[in-house]
This record gives structure tokens, sequence and C-alpha cells, in this order.
């Protein structure tokens, strides 16, 4: 969390809970954050949702026949 924080994409926020020693606090999305979070997470989401088989990749990888260029590549024409 604390690198969230760093990186201002997480804000804490305080707030009383109406006792006059109690106060709690939540995490909250900050602007950057919502930004960050549209443009890549969900960026991320629908790429593997357009994916036949999300495993093919490491397994091609793994196989270390081909090279990470190549697996690019052929990832690419199945997610058109």
């Amino acid at each position: 969390m604390r690198q969230l924080v760093d990186l201002n994409l997480v804000e804490k926020i305080e707030y009383t809970t109406g006792r006059k020693t109690h106060s709690e606090s939540v995490y909250t999305t900050t602007l950057f954050g919502n930004l960050i979070y549209g443009r890549c997470i969900l960026d991320v989401q629908e790429m593997v949702s357009n994916m036949r088989n999300p495993k093919a990749a490491e397994i091609l990888h793994r196989s270390a026949r081909f090279s990470p260029e190549e697996i690019v590549r052929f990832m690419s024409r199945c997610m058109q």
C-alpha cells in the first residue's frame, strides 16, 4: 500500500467518526490512479479476454524455440 501512496495512485483519508478520540481512515484512488487504472489495467483485461488461449504465449516462451519478438507477433495476430 505504501508504494501505491508514494506513486500518488491512492491516498489515505482520515476522518472522525463522531467520537472525539476516535478516527478512521480509508484509502481511495486519486485522479492519477484512476487514469492509470483505466489506461493500464482495463487495457490488459481486454487484451487477455481477446486471447483465445492466454496460456499459449507462456507455453511458447518456455519451449525456448521462439524469440520473444516472434511470440509477440504471433499473439498479436491471434488477438485480431
